[in-house]
């Protein structure tokens, strides 16, 4: 259900319009060390190389909003930024002694997040556990009936949680609000209740980021100490069939709202964000009217934005260029029109070419996220990725071998199809291990080993190269960026040349299945689809 601010009076509740009472609530970002095993650029296994933790922002809106709308004494806690264990999130919740729990939760790290449902309940079973997140939108009754959570919260968190923080507070929860499911009431509801979409997104407060220890976010691909990030919108447009966000329309932010965001952040001594919107520059004018906004009030600073290459316009890089913008990422995905099409990404390979010249002209850096093993896709078809990422001359790509997520087209087809001959994310989000192997990608053509070389060659056709590794380092402006990235060429010289990591997705997956922990005996199981695998 699509709600604006002036809407909100239907759920009119005395329970829910106001506390009757501050709680003690806590928030909780789960730590990601017991993460799924995606096969990703770069394997890292050890702490503080990683390409930096970015602040989450999710949750920060949450707590923002309750902040400005209640009483109740709000923390947050960022596990992942504090590199938090077990131990530690169980001292905290003793420490604040919470009235309600809330748990961020992506299937990436979900065995994470349930373990901080586990871990609540064991400090104090009475005390109320809710979880939300991008993992629970696609298992919202899977979450609510196995975890252990008292509630879930599907889509947008702010006005549900704060809903169920006065409800606490009264002592009564409404059991016919949009978004919260309760499962003592009537469980997860149907239709157009399962969701809550924030229809007006300039009403929420800012993120509070002192909140949280800011100064402590980094990346590795940006120049100063430390790094924020922001957006601006919500939802996407586009179908593409490897990605969930295709359900919710585009919402957007206004310009003038954005860029006293960018001021507050500014004003806090941050000069570097990134902007972690799907498609920054859809809308001409909003972006003419940001960039605008920035130069007026004349805001030093670096930012990065994520784009479409079909988006990408002599204009739009040249405001981009001119208000402080230094890089933008591309996801291009594939060098084959082939296979864009198939995965209905609607762009096209020299739409791509012509973008990132339009931002390089403009004195933009550009990265660029490919993904091995599509739909379709061929060794060729791979190969002409590579060349096509080395023709770009970015200056940053990721290659990743696709991995096809619940609740995405590519999932429901693989399952259909038979190349994914087992529902495993169900039985994941029901029973959750940590270091979770994904035991089955897109193995049309190649096999889970022969993706993982794949992945490691085209990384090392770009990386590798005389010519880009010489640029790379004349553009070093000091000790810190120089840590930074020798730590990140490392770490993708022991992924992509030595192989390291390999191991865990191969022989994990052989025993796991071996055991019959996803429903299939001895070993891999067959896969009909893929007459050449080594699972046939």
């Amino acid at each position: 259900m699509l709600l604006k601010s002036k809407e909100l009076s239907r759920f009119n509740h005395p329970a829910i319009t106001k506390a009757g009472g501050p709680i003690r609530v806590l928030i909780i970002f789960p730590p990601s060390h017991r993460s799924v095993r995606a096969m990703w650029t770069i394997h890292n296994e050890t702490e503080n190389s990683s390409i930096g933790a970015k602040p989450p922002l999710g949750p920060m809106f949450i707590a923002a909003y309750m902040k400005k709308h209640t009483p109740h004494d709000v923390r947050l806690l960022d596990c992942q930024v504090l590199n938090m264990k077990d131990d530690g999130i169980r001292e905290e919740i003793k420490k604040f002694r919470p009235d309600l729990v809330g748990v961020c939760a992506w299937t990436d790290f979900w065995y994470d997040a349930w373990r901080c449902v586990q871990i609540t309940k064991e400090v104090d079973p009475n005390i109320h556990v809710t979880v939300g997140g991008p993992h629970v939108g696609i298992y919202p009754d899977v979450t609510l009936e196995n975890s252990g959570c008292d509630s879930v919260i599907v889509g947008d968190g702010e006005i549900p949680f704060t809903w169920l923080a006065n409800g606490l507070s009264n002592g009564e929860i409404p059991d016919n609000l949009p978004g919260l499911h309760i499962k003592k009431g009537s469980g997860v509801k149907p239709a157009d209740d399962l969701f809550y979409i924030h229809g007006d997104l300039d009403s929420l407060p800012f993120p509070i980021r002192t909140m949280l220890p800011y100064k402590k976010y980094s990346s590795v691909i940006d120049k100063g100490d430390f790094v924020t990030t922001m957006i601006t919108s919500r939802g996407c447009p586009y179908k593409c069939t490897f990605c969930k966000l295709s359900f919710q329309k585009t919402l957007s932010r206004s310009a003038e709202n954005i860029v006293d965001e960018m001021q507050e952040i500014s004003d806090l001594g941050i000069r570097e964000i990134q902007v972690y919107d799907d498609t920054f520059t859809w809308s001409k004018k909003r972006l003419v009217d940001i960039c605008k906004g920035i130069i007026d009030r004349g805001l030093k600073l670096d930012w990065a934005i994520r784009d479409r290459v079909s988006s990408a316009t002599p204009e739009t890089m040249e405001w981009l260029a001119k208000a402080g913008c230094t890089r933008v990422h591309f996801g291009i995905e594939s060098g084959s029109n082939k296979t864009l099409n198939t995965i209905k990404k609607s762009i096209t390979v020299e739409q791509t070419l012509n973008a990132v010249k339009i931002a390089k002209e403009n004195g933009l850096q550009v990265l660029g996220y490919f993904m091995i093993g599509l739909p379709g896709e061929t060794v060729d078809d791979m190969k002409d990725t590579f060349r096509l990422a080395n023709r770009l001359d970015l200056d940053y790509v990721t290659y990743s071998v696709t991995v096809p997520y619940a609740g995405t087209e590519m999932y429901e087809e693989g399952l259909k199809t038979g190349i994914i001959p087992v529902d495993y994310w169900r039985e994941y989000a029901k029973q959750p291990t940590p270091n979770y192997v994904v035991p089955y990608f897109w193995e049309e053509y190649l096999n889970k080993e022969q993706l993982l070389k794949m992945r490691d060659e085209g990384t090392r056709k770009f990386y590798f190269r005389p010519k880009y590794i010489f640029r790379e380092i004349r553009k070093i402006s000091g000790v810190k960026e120089l840590v930074r990235k020798a730590r990140m060429a490392l770490n993708v010289f022991q992924t992509s040349v030595l192989g390291e990591g390999e191991d865990i997705y191969l022989q994990s997956t052989a025993a796991e299945m071996g055991a019959g922990r996803l429903g299939v005996s001895g070993g891999y199981a067959n896969n009909a689809a893929n007459p050449v695998s080594v699972r046939s």
